[in-house]
């Protein structure tokens, strides 16, 4: 029991930019090529307030989906994260989304069911089980290991 009250509880948190809240423009300059997906999550993960991290960049979005222990730390650090990589500095700020916890949870079945009915999930599909094939669109890396509570 003891070992049980130690463990912190973490919740979900997403920050991004999607085509309803950022035009290609601004969406473009904060996108992961594939070969900078990796330095970027070993960069995301050595902030404290980031336990464990996704970085999901397509032609339509650009999500950090994280779990945390404190939600507006680590809010902060993914924007500046975000801003250390973007092209284009603060330009992005204005069309920044965020949720957290079950609103989180929420938007993450929502994208995966769109990124699996639009044409785009065979690319996607692809990149996770075979890494070593190029993404036209699509790059995600990493597991976020979670439960969820009351599914």
């Amino acid at each position: 029991m003891a070992e049980d009250s130690n463990k912190v509880n973490k919740q979900i948190v997403i920050a991004g930019l999607n085509h309803r809240s950022a035009p290609i423009e601004v969406r473009e300059t904060v996108a992961f090529e594939p070969a900078a997906v990796k330095p970027g999550l070993t960069r995301l993960l050595q902030f404290s307030s980031i336990e464990e991290g996704v970085i999901l960049s397509t032609c339509n979005r650009v999500e950090v989906v994280a779990a945390v222990t404190d939600h507006r730390a680590a809010f902060a650090n993914i924007e500046a994260f975000l801003t250390e990589h973007s092209s284009a500095a603060n330009g992005f700020r204005d069309h920044l989304y965020t949720f957290r916890g079950a609103e989180a949870i929420r938007h993450l079945f929502r994208v995966a069911a769109s990124l699996r009915s639009s044409g785009r999930s065979k690319n996607f599909t692809m990149l996770l089980t075979k890494p070593g094939r190029p993404a036209r669109c699509s790059t995600v890396c990493f597991t976020v290991h979670f439960r969820l509570p009351n599914a």
